[in-house]
Parts: structure tokens; sequence; C-alpha cells
């Protein structure tokens, strides 16, 4: 906002930008042309005029060159802006947000220049906000010790700006805080909305054991040890479950961290509980009491997509 409105700016283009109003006036009246005034340029509640009608006019009394000595500043100072925007381009490149925008790592922009770490936290809450976020240079210092603790940990930054650290990484949210959605029950076979995805379930003798990644997440499990009706709900501090393939039981906290599970993201993921005891947690774990076996005989294939 300094550097004041620019003559181009892609495909917009301002042409009389330059152009003081007395010549605009001065070309307008040779021409016999008529034109309007806003009144409101004459308003003293306005910083706008406050700047034009009495800081540029001591400015000028001051020295008669000062108002294009100050136009000559803000085209030296653009030519610059180019520069650092170009610096922190380069900046997120080698921290690894450019171009997959997993957001950088925290050692890397604390290994920065104090001034670039600014700017590049900066352009990092202007694109979470879609535009020009409220300044939060001066609390630079406070969002790279978010990342001091490890896991996942959040600040808030007022407008409904929130910087948040997850694992080493830095990424900026806009809006409230998810809330967990509403438990259900989820019929086998069936399907059933939890939150903004579906989980569903199917039952057979033959089908495919081993869970799925990626955009569906699914896992099989033995028919013989599940409800035919299953509770599903968001988790609960105290939940703990023996996974699959690990001794011994272990809470579903340590469980989302060992699997780098946002700690934003946790409260939008099913549980899947069985009898009171907990079946599944899509990309989380299986429990090992409903794992599919020799002696199975049918199949439940539960799916989750997000």
């Amino acid at each position: 906002a300094l550097l004041g409105m620019p003559g181009r700016d892609g495909r917009l283009v301002r042409p009389l930008l330059g152009i003081a109003r007395e010549e605009t006036a001065a070309s307008n009246a040779e021409r016999g042309l008529d034109w309007r005034e806003d009144p409101t340029n004459e308003s003293g509640a306005f910083a706008r005029n406050r700047i034009r009608h009495g800081l540029l006019a001591e400015l000028r009394a001051i020295h008669p060159a000062a108002e294009a000595n100050l136009l000559a500043t803000l085209d030296l100072l653009r030519d610059e802006v180019e520069v650092l925007d170009a610096a922190v381009e380069s900046a997120l490149a080698v921290s690894g947000h450019r171009p997959a925008g997993s957001g950088p790592g925290i050692a890397d922009l604390s290994a920065l220049a104090p001034g670039l770490r600014r700017l590049v936290i900066q352009k990092l809450a202007d694109e979470a906000a879609g535009g020009r976020a409220a300044a939060i240079g001066s609390r630079t210092e406070e969002i790279l010790r978010l990342g001091h603790g490890g896991g996942s940990s959040a600040l808030d930054l007022g407008n409904g700006l929130r910087a948040v650290v997850e694992y080493g990484r830095l990424r900026f949210a806009v809006g409230d805080v998810a809330h967990a959605p509403e438990p259900s029950s989820l019929a086998i076979p069936g399907s059933v909305s939890f939150g903004a995805g579906e989980l569903s379930s199917e039952r057979g003798p033959d089908l495919s054991v081993g869970g799925v990644g990626g955009p569906e997440q699914s896992a099989t499990l033995d028919a013989a040890k599940l409800a035919t009706v299953l509770h599903v709900r968001p988790w609960n501090a105290g939940d703990s479950m023996r996974p699959l393939g690990l001794d011994g039981s272990k809470t579903l906290q340590d469980l989302f961290g060992d699997r780098r599970v946002p700690r934003e993201s946790r409260a939008g993921i099913p549980v899947v509980v069985s009898e009171g005891e907990i079946a599944w947690i899509p990309g989380v774990a299986i429990g090992d009491s409903f794992k599919v076996t020799s002696r199975t005989r049918e199949r439940v294939r539960l799916a989750w997509r997000p």
C-alpha cells in the first residue's frame, strides 16, 4: 500500500495516473467538456484528502520538487520490490513449498535472514487469505516457536487467520476450526455420511485383503468379529486400541502422531467401533481383533472417501 497504485498492473492500465488534476481540468475546459466533482474529495473525514490538502501542501512549501521526488522514489522502490518478490519465491522453492504447496520447513525459515523470513511468512499468510492479510511481521518469531515442540500446534493471529505448524512445516489457515461431525451408524452392507466424507461397507467371501491409500482409503476385516451395525464417531481424548502389527494397545493420540496426522484434521477422521472396540481408523490403524485370518469365511470391506 505504501507504494501506491502502479501505472500498469497486468492487464490493468491507469493512463491518467501521472497527470495532475489541474491538467485534466484544463484539458476538459479547453475542449468544452463537462465533468463531475466528487464532493467527498474535499472532506477532511478521509485520510486521502488530509494527505492531499494538508501533507502534500506542506511538502511543496518545504521544497517545490518534493512531490516529484516522492514519486521518483516510489518508482525505485517498486523496482526493488520485484527483486524482493523474486527472493521470496526462491526461498519458498528451496524450502519445498513450491511447487507442491506442502508448507515450508520451520528449520528452513529460521535459517533465512530476518527480513526475508518476515517477507516469506507474510507471503504465505497473504496466499491463505486470498489477498492481503493483516501485517504479521512482528509475530514472526512467535510463529517460528510453534515448531519447537514437534508435532502439531497453532496460533490465532486474529481476523480468522491461524498459523499452523505440523511436524516441522508451516501453513496458514483461514476460518473457524472445523467441528467434529456427529456420530452415526453404519450397517453392513451400507453407507453413511460422516462430516465431509462418506463411509461404506460391503460383505463377501472373496473381498481383497489389505488397506488402500489415496483418495479412497479402505480395509478388509473378518465379518464374524464385527457387529452387524457399526458405530462411527470422531475420536475422543483417551481413546486407545490394539493396532494390527503392534504389541499391546496404543492411544489414538500416539497413533495420530506416529502417522503424522495433522492435529486440525483429526476431528474429521471417522473412528469405526464394533460393540465398544475400535475396529478401524482410515489411514491410521486396523484393530488386531478384527484381522482376516486363515479361518475367516466372510469378509467386510470398509471404505472411506473424504
